[in-house]
């Protein structure tokens, strides 16, 4: 998986390119939309599909792609560190998050640091620090912003891809 800095094109090993400019159908005419979990958001012009991701690390990583009628707004990437099975309330874990959160903070950094590109992206040994929940680490571009960042209420540590102020935007309407 890559995020590209000049334009937030999200590149996954299977084909799939997320660009800032994709929309709804083309999204869903693509193969890997086979794959989905659709999600409604309480109105019907908000949408996220879940989707399965690459695999980082040998870990694996999830989608979420956010639309806003035909618009996409961005892009969620999360991996699980639980294991197999559904994480639920009751396998919750504070330590788990923090692992989680400390992976995506470090793939980040691989992916926006400078470095040979024959060097792919390992971490020995994830931090259990559950400090780092309470912190964002974002990274902004021209074209928008990537966040890294856990949400408690929602039992969700996660990468996100935000194009520009679409979230606003779509929010005031």
């Amino acid at each position: 998986m890559t995020v590209d800095e000049e334009d937030g094109t999200v590149r996954l090993a299977n084909g799939l390119v997320i660009t800032a400019s994709l929309t709804q159908d083309e999204f869903l005419a693509h193969p890997a939309s086979r794959t989905v979990t659709r999600r409604d958001r309480g109105a019907p012009s908000w949408i996220t599909y879940r989707l399965p991701g690459d695999t980082v690390d040998g870990r694996p990583l999830s989608l979420g792609l956010c639309f806003h009628s035909q618009l996409i707004v961005s892009v969620d990437i999360n991996v699980n560190l639980y294991g197999p099975g559904a994480k639920t309330w009751d396998s919750y874990s504070d330590t788990v998050e923090a692992a989680t959160k400390d992976f995506h903070d470090r793939l980040l950094q691989h992916l926006f640091s400078k470095h040979e590109q024959t060097d792919t992206f390992h971490v020995a040994q994830l931090s259990d620090d559950v400090a780092v929940l309470a912190h964002s680490t974002e990274w902004p571009f021209a074209w928008g912003v990537v966040r890294s960042f856990h949400d408690p209420r929602s039992l969700g540590t996660q990468i996100t891809v935000l194009y520009g102020n679409r979230l606003a935007d779509a929010v005031e309407r």
